[in-house]
């Protein structure tokens, strides 16, 4: 049953909002650049991780002096470096993260940290490059070169790798940089056990005595990470079952469950992540992923399904579904969600399937009811009808909003935060809008949670 007070304090802010459409004020920013916003919110992570990286390879270092097979240490140093830059990005650790240290409580701190992981990824892979560059200039070189030229070609490859890996280029080029990733990455794992065998097997004197020696488990442990993602593959059928002007969504077999995501092959192979969703909101047997046009291949899906092609009637689906940051909405009892446009669809399972919490949703976007149907709408708040749930709808099309700009939606923000003091604030929103709002939040001793756009 809805309380009064969550009544009251729903139809108060309404007034709020009715006043700030009005007269809408702006956020006053103390830091003007966006650039600057976003490392600013995510120094205490970087630094962190960046210790983390800086530790172990001290400790790296330590033990590669006491070693006197330079060569040797370094290429085991380099590997062990490749072991960790691809367990950072594997489902385990994302559950261990997510789930299991997760739910110890409101550790803020904590989900913030484990949120920007991307950050060891990134400093063990150029730790990795360093290990094999050390490997490079301590190892002997004899003719006829063959194993050294597979070293100058996992060298360049991790090199290329590395580049594409960097915003500016993976921002603007995201498919070449996913593309680069993948047939890369592949080559260079080929360039790697291929020169790991020739050249262990020459210091070792004979395949034979590879077995005491710890390359070859490390590159099988690296393989085994590479192969797992593609364990539990599997095809997929899913239907069509809404199309809005910026939105479709479709539906595939798998019980709803709130922040996580599942990754689907979209053109060329390629996995891309969607937040689980709902459309039927008693159906515990099926999922709905949502899908916008977010500059990438969800843009040509988008398009080709509005034109009446449907290219995903056949795909691929990982078994695991990975955690994300709504995920931590679980361990709060009163939260207030920020949401744009279609990142409503994410939110969605949170307010359907937790029946215990207090959740207030700030939702802004252009023509809700068109791009969700009033019917869709009309059931969900019919669903949430009888809990502690409210959801403010900001259409920024009508006419007194179309001037106004994300500063000022950031103070309206700032207010439903002093209005309903959550525990917690939730942002769901692209890429710019996140991090200004995040940015304010933080300016404001406000706990916030939001996308780290680091894929």
């Amino acid at each position: 049953m809805k309380s009064q007070d969550s009544i009251d304090q729903y139809q108060r802010f309404e007034n709020t909002i009715a006043e700030f459409r009005r007269q809408p004020t702006e956020y006053p920013r103390r830091v003007h650049n966006r650039l600057t916003r976003q490392m600013h919110n995510a120094l205490p992570a970087f630094l962190f991780w960046l210790a983390t990286a800086l530790l172990l390879n001290l400790l790296a270092g330590t033990w590669f002096t006491e070693r006197e097979d330079k060569a040797d240490a370094a290429a085991v140093l380099a590997l062990c470096a490749l072991a960790l830059t691809i367990a950072a990005r594997s489902y385990t650790v994302n559950h261990l993260l997510y789930h299991s240290l997760g739910r110890l409580g409101r550790l803020h701190g904590v989900h913030y940290v484990s949120e920007r992981i991307g950050f060891l990824h990134r400093f063990m892979a150029l730790s990795t490059l360093l290990w094999l560059g050390v490997h490079a200039a301590e190892r002997h070189y004899a003719p006829p070169y063959g194993d050294e030229a597979l070293l100058l070609g996992l060298l360049l490859a991790l090199v290329v790798i590395i580049a594409s890996a960097s915003t500016p280029f993976r921002r603007r080029h995201h498919n070449h940089f996913e593309n680069i990733h993948r047939y890369v990455g592949y080559l260079a794992v080929i360039l790697l056990i291929a020169y790991l065998l020739v050249d262990s097997t020459q210091s070792a004197g004979s395949p034979a005595a590879l077995i005491d020696r710890p390359q070859p488990y490390l590159v099988a442990a690296i393989v085994m990470m590479l192969i797992a993602p593609w364990i539990g593959v599997r095809e997929a059928h899913p239907a069509l079952v809404h199309v809005g002007p910026h939105v479709i969504g479709m539906r595939l077999p798998g019980a709803p469950s709130f922040g996580t995501y599942t990754r689907c092959t979209l053109a060329n192979r390629h996995f891309h992540p969607f937040g689980d969703s709902m459309i039927d909101f008693d159906d515990t047997a099926n999922r709905v992923l949502y899908i916008t046009p977010a500059g990438d291949r969800t843009t040509e899906v988008v398009n080709a399904a509005r034109a009446g092609d449907f290219m995903l009637a056949e795909c691929t689906t990982r078994a695991d579904r990975f955690k994300g940051f709504m995920y931590h909405l679980g361990v709060y009892d009163d939260v207030l969600i920020v949401v744009t446009g279609g990142g409503i669809a994410p939110v969605i399972p949170c307010l359907v399937l937790n029946t215990d919490k207090r959740i207030n949703v700030l939702w802004l976007g252009r023509n809700q009811a068109e791009e969700f149907t009033e019917e869709l709408l009309g059931k969900l708040l019919d669903k949430i009808a009888g809990r502690d749930i409210n959801i403010h709808m900001l259409n920024t099309n009508d006419p007194d909003l179309r001037a106004i700009g994300d500063r000022h939606y950031t103070a309206l923000i700032l207010q439903a935060c002093a209005h309903y003091r959550p525990q917690a604030v939730f942002v769901m929103s692209n890429q710019k809008f996140t991090i200004d709002v995040m940015h304010a939040l933080r300016e404001n001793g406000i706990k916030a949670y939001g996308a780290t756009f680091d894929s």
